[in-house]
């Protein structure tokens, strides 16, 4: 596995985030709905995806909601990633509930 999903990895546990494998993959449920995982897409390409549902997940449906590069360097990418799981996730649940979904507003930023 990739050093800086690993490290996301474990940051997704250190936020509550419970994992789960699916389909020998490692993804993460938080609040007990929607799926995150962090995948690598090619040399500098990094992405936080979501499924709304296990169904999904299983079947490998992922949903984009931010990509990154790691152009500008490790550390950097690492701390961009980090934060937007802070701010469009875990702390949009903890302001609004399980039933807002942080990653709409992440996604009209991204896009």
């Amino acid at each position: 596995m990739n050093n800086i999903v690993s490290e996301i990895n474990k940051f997704f546990l250190e936020q509550g985030f419970e994992p789960i494998t699916i389909n020998d993959e490692t993804s993460f449920r938080y609040k007990d709905n929607y799926y995150y995982r962090v995948s690598f897409g090619g040399e500098t390409s990094y992405f936080i995806e979501y499924a709304e549902t296990l169904e999904e997940a299983e079947n490998n449906i992922y949903w984009d909601i931010g990509a990154y590069s790691s152009d500008s360097g490790v550390n950097p990418l690492i701390t961009a990633i980090k934060s937007d799981i802070l701010r469009y996730i875990v702390e949009e649940y903890q302001e609004n509930g399980e039933t807002e979904r942080g990653f709409d507003k992440m996604l009209k930023i991204v896009i």
